[in-house]
């Protein structure tokens, strides 16, 4: 898995950080208006259940250290919920490649020129991306999402890119799924199957 060249991005880092609320079974990833870079690990079934590791590459820091350790006492098969707010700043939220499941995984970058790459991410309670304004780069590699994929780049120039991780494509099981460019000169790449009923694909200048 590669990322883009986010420049001047270890002067830029900030901190961000992760909790884990029980009351709602949720967990809360809150960046600051820096420009950060994080990677999200943890499975919702297994031996490892419920055990969540944010990690913060290229100078950002999660919870004032390299990395933080998040864990649902009470992993009910689906896990937690996960809320990412990336806040205004050039972001990367990726998942690792050892995979990524929780129930609801909702992720907001907010304003800038913001990367979500997701190679191995299971969403059984939906999958959510808004990106905000800027020029934005979506990866899905493997991507399995129940109960909905709602993507929404804004406004800029946006790329939304499917390919396959391991021989697997991205497969919407159950909702709808919607994917938005909003405005400017956005591209829509399909190098592997997307599976889902009935996609509603929307601004996109380019589509391949």
């Amino acid at each position: 898995m590669t990322f883009e060249s986010l420049e001047n991005r270890r002067l830029l880092a900030g901190n961000v950080t992760a909790v884990y609320d029980p009351g709602t079974d949720t967990v809360f990833v809150t960046g600051d208006n820096k420009s950060n870079q994080i990677e999200i690990a943890g499975l919702s079934q297994g031996a490892s259940a419920g055990v969540y590791t944010i990690t913060g590459l290229n100078g950002t820091t999660v919870n004032g250290a390299a990395s933080a350790v998040v864990t649902d006492p009470t992993p009910a098969g689906v896990g937690p919920n996960f809320v990412v707010s990336m806040g205004n700043g050039d972001d990367l939220v990726a998942g690792a490649l050892s995979g990524w499941s929780a129930n609801k995984i909702a992720i907001q970058t907010g304003n800038g020129d913001d990367q979500i790459s997701l190679p191995n991410v299971t969403a059984f309670g939906g999958l959510i991306e808004n990106t905000g304004n800027g020029e934005d780069f979506i990866h899905h590699g493997w991507v399995d999402v129940f109960n909905g994929l709602d993507v929404n780049t804004g406004n800029g120039e946006d790329e939304v890119f499917f390919d396959t991780f391991l021989g697997n494509h991205t497969n919407v099981f159950s909702g709808d799924t919607d994917i938005d460019g909003g405005r400017g000169e956005d591209s829509f790449r399909l190098l592997a199957n997307l599976t889902a009923t009935n996609p509603d694909i929307d601004n996109f200048e380019s589509v391949a």
